[in-house]
């Protein structure tokens, strides 16, 4: 989640960056513990990128590696 968390203050291109590297399943459990810890950082993500959410999918965002 710390990760997601430090990515979100550097951008949309950073918070790719650090899904592309996840399953969607890890995407989705710390989506979900952000939303307990941190809601209104999430919040802001919502705000900043809309498509947010769709990223979280790795048919939308394929993971790298």
């Amino acid at each position: 989640m710390e990760t997601l968390r430090s990515g979100i203050a550097q951008g949309v291109d950073a918070i790719k960056t650090i899904l592309k590297r996840w399953t969607t399943d890890l995407r989705w459990e710390t989506v979900l513990e952000l939303e307990e810890l941190a809601a209104s950082e999430l919040r802001q993500v919502e705000a900043a990128v809309p498509e947010f959410y769709a990223l979280l999918s790795e048919s939308v965002l394929p993971m790298e590696g």
